[in-house]
């Protein structure tokens, strides 16, 4: 008899594919759907409900300055179980003010 093979659970995978200083867009690039989380960028901490597979929602950043470069960190206090925990952050592109 053949051993049966064991698959990986699907997970979500949330990744930030845009990021300004004044907005942030995250992707969930995995293969189930992620429940709520947050963003934090600097000072600003944005909320999402949850994205589908392939899904992905932009958001409005405030109080973050357009001469600096910040961090983003995609559901930064551990929401959601990913399939690839460490593609969770992103540097702002820089832009004249």
């Amino acid at each position: 008899m053949a051993p049966t093979p064991i698959t990986a659970p699907e997970l979500p995978d949330l990744v930030i594919t845009a990021f300004a200083y004044s907005s942030v867009t995250v992707a969930n690039t995995g293969s189930a759907p992620a429940g709520p989380f947050r963003l934090r960028a600097g000072s600003a901490v944005v909320e999402f409900t949850g994205l589908a597979p392939g899904e992905s929602q932009a958001r409005t950043l405030r109080g973050l300055s357009c001469d600096q470069t910040y961090t983003a960190v995609v559901d930064d206090t551990d929401q959601v179980a990913e399939s690839d925990e460490a593609n969770n952050t992103a540097d702002s592109t820089f832009v004249a003010c």
